[in-house]
């Protein structure tokens, strides 16, 4: 279920290390592919890699609340959570399956412990004793958090959800995030205002 990223060029040998958030992306891309030709066995791939990604990434801070822990790094990064989300709400929604309810539920929760909806902002990454340790590293990871609750609030319409969402959206435009030209913010405000 894992994936082989690549090789150097000039040795021949594996690249080092693993990324919890790549993986996760690999894995949408693999359902978005199913949905243009849907076959037992891509689908087979994409459980592995999903089964691959719960036993090693997700992590629990208690029963109701859950992240994704970076391996290479030793932390937890919003974005990882984000995606983790974007992944699996695509493939409840390909596959008409509920079987990662309770973990959307979690993560969702994870997500939210790491956001401010009085500001709209998040805290991007996390120490593996769920302490601060970074506020902010990347664009990305706004984005992706945002679109994530609105995947979350259109597959379980928790109004924290949407809140939060609704929180970030309006510091992304106080921000002039537009500058950034960032595929997720684009993706998470045009989901938020189809919600």
């Amino acid at each position: 279920g894992s994936f082989r990223y690549g090789v150097h060029a000039n040795s021949g040998k594996d690249i080092p290390g693993y990324n919890a958030l790549r993986h996760f992306g690999a894995v949408l891309a693999m359902i978005k592919a199913y949905e243009l030709d849907p076959n037992d066995e891509l689908a087979k791939d994409i459980d592995r890699a999903i089964n691959y990604a719960l036993i090693n990434f997700v992590v629990y801070r208690d029963d109701d609340t859950a992240f994704i822990v970076e391996p290479t790094d030793d932390e937890i990064k919003i974005g990882g959570g984000a995606l983790a989300v974007i992944t699996l709400t695509a493939y409840a929604d390909t596959f008409e399956s509920d079987r990662h309810d309770e973990l959307l539920r979690c993560l969702g929760n994870g997500i939210l412990a790491m956001s401010d909806p009085s500001t709209g902002t998040y805290q991007h990454v996390w120490t593996t004793s769920y302490e601060l340790k970074s506020d902010f590293r990347t664009v990305y990871y706004d984005g992706e958090a945002t679109l994530a609750l609105c995947k979350l609030y259109e597959h379980d319409p928790n109004m924290s959800y949407l809140l939060m969402a609704q929180a970030a959206a309006d510091r992304f435009i106080a921000e002039n995030y537009v500058q950034y030209r960032d595929h997720w913010v684009a993706l998470a405000m045009n989901e938020l205002t189809q919600i």
